[in-house]
């Protein structure tokens, strides 16, 4: 529930701001929200291991930022790794949320949008899909 109403404000927002004027709005509300939900089902996983609070809050901030650099590796060098590990690498919520989140701006800027049409194919130097992205999520 958390995360559909995060989801569902979150889309608000950015179509009021035009952010995504040319996607599909429901496309863009189902990764947020598998984004969100699979953000917040991370937390309590790590959150059952950890009894202290202080201490568990730290552990999941830490790993929380720790699955987001594989993203920050991919984006720089997407070349140079073949689309298995790409996808391995994708298991991890923030970096399959960036990887499709970067696949809509890249729509966006060619003034075309993430829409059913377009949601298998890739933009930009990266050969990984808003529907990859999705699915990943999912998982």
């Amino acid at each position: 529930l958390v995360g559909l109403s995060v989801a569902t404000m979150v889309t608000v927002a950015l179509s009021a701001f035009e952010l995504v004027r040319y996607s599909n709005v429901f496309l863009v509300w189902i990764i947020v929200m598998l984004f969100a939900t699979s953000v917040v089902n991370m937390c309590f996983l790590m959150g059952t291991f950890i009894s202290s609070s202080t201490l568990g809050m730290f552990t999941i901030l830490i790993s929380y930022l720790i699955s987001y650099t594989p993203f920050l590796v991919l984006s720089q060098n997407t070349d140079q790794y073949a689309d298995s590990t790409k996808i391995l690498l994708a298991l991890l919520s923030p970096t399959a949320a960036s990887l499709a989140v970067a696949n809509i701006g890249n729509w966006e800027a060619l003034g075309i949008g993430l829409t059913w049409e377009t949601l298998n194919e890739c933009t930009g130097p990266t050969d990984f899909g808003a529907l990859t992205g999705i699915i990943m999520l999912a998982v």
